[in-house]
């Protein structure tokens, strides 16, 4: 087979799994019992069929079989009727036709078993059951039938005649039936459960039975199939494949909350009166994994070895099916409602993989709260300022249209909110000069933020305060006796404790004191709430690792949906405005702001006037923070799946070393866990994103909890390992 014969997605593994199998080994991780971590690798197959020539088609699957076992495919879905081809027409009811599929079945069984090749495999091919000539999907694994489903539902209307050949799925009374040999369950009510492979559990809907209102899928789910394997002879007609890739694939996986696995006839099929497209794609809980395009096998139809044929190969999440599915209290009643009006039976087997872990079939974005594409990224930029601009407008409204204030640093946060505010006031008919920006310079403000924040301020036509709050946290230090940096200010100026820090830099450096900077932010927050109705500026995630000060810029003001944003989506917002609504000085201001590090500007800057205190150099890349918030957040996963998945990701804006990412971890959790009591309270404000730490809401949680449990074992170093396979893949390249 050609080079470009099969686009399988699969990224050389590099072997890499041989090293972290070692790693799972020494490092014996508690509780790690799948080294897949959680993930099901599902695969796709488009044949070349001959109308009616089982033998053909029987061969072209069996070669099939090398790909699935190369690829360590878990299981496979071939197309409807995929033996005989779709489109035999009446030739169905020849008995040649209907002995050479069942011998072909047979046949196959056995290939699969000599093969190697341990995944489960889903054939479509005509069976005659109770006298009556039904349209039949067969599960095989290593030489076994594990059941046979029976379409419910054959269409016969507009250019589709399967009624005039096969029999509805209600005709069946029989629950098994002898093939090879075996006795086998038969049914439109399996579902297939690996007892090895948590949650591993497939259910084969097949093409009309899930167009319907009666979708075979729902109850599929609701008895615990986590995975759905279609295999379809739909044809191509204009418009179809959206309808196919959004309603069927994303659609029903989303609303399945499962993996789903479509795959429709293609190359070989008769073109008397339609076109058969071929068309695959695979979708994991709503979102679209891999997808082939409608007649891309025209293109390769020619070549001797291609032959038109394609496989799509991808990784199913199971660990987050199942974590929704339990959270979802709405999907547990409707289920157990579903199951009492439609059971299903369960057909258990082994998928007996060899517990060697592999390369990752998907694609892990470094920025899972930002879109990919630039026409979804313009299109959830969009959406989160409008849902912003709802909030705020609704909320000034609601409070008798005040004076907007907002306490602008020339910090991301700030400068987001202060973008909302000017879409606030115009979308409330009021002039700019309705917003008050107020920059309140502190210790360590830094001669770059401040300039930017007086030319946004003046560039965008807002009212201007500048409020210096050196003297003010200076005298309420004093008057609380204290000594900052363990300096007794005590009738000192604000130059005089200036002069004093810095000499006390020079023999002492990387001072620290917690209090010193709490009394600014709690001056700040003070001036900004006291002046009128203000607008609060924090982001998700330094809320969720306490990077805030209590009751200071922990609330920062009176309204703040912008909470709910993780701080890579506050990026990309300002990003898109500055690129798409602002020009001259505003514009370079905002790229200026995006370009300097992130920091709350609380410790004295250096001799030169810089940022001395940078928040990533402290908790980690905000990228890898946010990255480790939405899957430990959003999908409860455990800390060694999410250090997986830190490897594995793609966009990273350098490559991070395992004993950073490590650290980052570790400080992250506990983080989390003991910084909690701040992100319990908060000031109100609608959800933006997907995420949220709402007590009250999403995120309901205790602020004493250990971290103790999502920790990494002490000693955690795979950077050894790394070496090692850095060494293999220049062998091996």
């Amino acid at each position: 087979m050609s080079k470009n014969a099969l686009n399988s997605g699969v990224k050389p593994e590099k072997l890499r799994t041989t090293a972290l199998q070692q790693l799972l080994k020494q490092q014996k991780l508690a509780g790690l019992s799948d080294p897949y971590f959680g993930f099901a690798r599902v695969a796709a197959c488009v044949i070349r069929t001959k109308i009616a020539d089982v033998g053909w088609n029987l061969d072209r699957h069996v070669r099939m079989l090398r790909r699935l076992k190369k690829d360590k495919v878990d299981g496979a879905v071939f197309p409807e009727l995929s033996l005989t081809a779709y489109s035999c027409g009446r030739y169905f009811q020849q008995k040649s036709v209907r002995d050479a599929a069942r011998s072909a079945l047979v046949k196959l069984a056995k290939a699969t078993k000599a093969s190697g090749y341990n995944g489960v495999i889903c054939v479509g091919a005509p069976l005659v059951i109770d006298g009556a000539l039904f349209n039949c999907m067969v599960a095989i694994c290593r030489g076994k039938f594990l059941g046979v489903s029976v379409k419910r539902y054959p269409p016969g209307y507009d250019e589709f005649e399967e009624t005039k050949v096969f029999s509805y799925g209600d005709a069946l009374t029989s629950t098994e039936m002898k093939l090879g040999g075996q006795i086998v369950p038969v049914g439109t009510d399996l579902v297939f459960e690996a007892e090895d492979a948590e949650g591993f559990a497939f259910a084969m809907p097949i093409c009309e039975d899930d167009w319907t209102i009666d979708a075979s899928s729902y109850y599929f789910a609701a008895n615990g199939a986590t995975i759905m394997f279609n295999g379809s002879g739909s044809n191509e007609v204009i418009g179809k494949q959206r309808y196919r890739a959004e309603h069927q694939m994303v659609g029903m996986s989303s609303r399945c909350v499962a993996g789903y696995v479509y795959v429709s006839t293609g190359p070989g099929e008769s073109t008397t009166g339609v076109v058969f497209s071929g068309h695959c794609g695979i979708a994991d809980n709503g979102t679209l994994l891999a997808e082939t395009k409608p007649l891309e096998w025209v293109k390769t139809f020619g070549d001797a070895e291609v032959l038109g044929e394609s496989i799509i190969v991808a990784d199913i999440d199971l660990d987050h099916i199942a974590y929704d599915r339990m959270r979802m209290n709405s999907f547990v009643r409707s289920s157990a409602s579903l199951r009492r009006k439609y059971p299903c039976r369960k057909v258990l087997f082994t998928l007996e993989r060899d517990n060697k872990p592999r390369g990752l079939a998907r694609s892990i974005s470094a920025h899972p709260y930002v879109p990919q594409s630039k026409e979804a990224l313009a299109e959830v930029c969009q959406k989160l300022v409008s849902i912003k601009l709802a909030a705020d407008i609704t909320r000034l409204t609601h409070v008798g249209l005040p004076d907007v204030w907002i306490a602008v640093s020339g910090g991301l946060d700030s400068t987001a909110r202060l973008l909302d505010a000017v879409k606030a006031v115009e979308a409330l008919g009021l002039p700019r000069s309705k917003v008050h920006a107020v920059t309140m310079p502190g210790f360590g403000t830094s001669g770059r933020t401040y300039n930017n924040v007086v030319m946004l301020c003046q560039a965008l036509g807002v009212t201007f305060h500048e409020i210096d709050i050196k003297p003010l946290s200076l005298a309420l230090m004093q008057s609380m006796g204290y000594k900052p940096f363990g300096i007794d200010i005590q009738g000192m100026t604000v130059e005089e404790f200036i002069e004093a820090y810095q000499e006390k830099v020079k023999i002492l450096k990387d001072l620290k004191d917690t209090g010193f900077e709490n009394a600014q932010a709690h001056v700040r927050t003070l001036v900004i709430t006291r002046l009128g109705f203000a607008l609060g500026t924090a982001d998700m995630s330094e809320a969720i690792i306490g990077w805030c000060t209590w009751l200071a810029d922990q609330l920062g003001g009176h309204y703040n949906p912008q909470q709910t944003m993780p701080k890579t989506l506050v990026r990309f917002q300002v990003q898109w405005q500055a690129d798409n609504e602002f020009d001259g000085e505003a514009r370079a201001a905002l790229l200026d702001i995006l370009d300097t590090p992130v920091s709350p500007e609380l410790l004295p800057t250096d001799a030169q006037g810089n940022i001395s205190q940078k928040t990533d150099d402290i908790n980690g890349p905000e990228e890898v923070r946010d990255f480790m918030m939405r899957y430990f957040r959003r999908f409860g996963d455990r800390q060694e799946k999410i250090m997986y998945l830190l490897l594995q990701a793609e966009g990273w804006k350098r490559e991070y070393a395992l004993a950073e990412l490590t650290a980052w971890w570790q400080r992250f959790i506990t983080r989390v866990m003991e910084q909690r009591y701040k992100s319990s309270t908060r000031v109100e404000g609608a959800q933006v994103g997907s995420d949220s730490l709402d007590p009250q809401g999403n995120w309901m949680v205790p602020s004493e909890a250990s971290p103790a449990v999502w920790k990494l074992p002490e000693g955690f170093d795979i950077t050894p390992f790394l070496k090692k396979i850095e060494k293999q893949v220049k062998k091996a390249e």
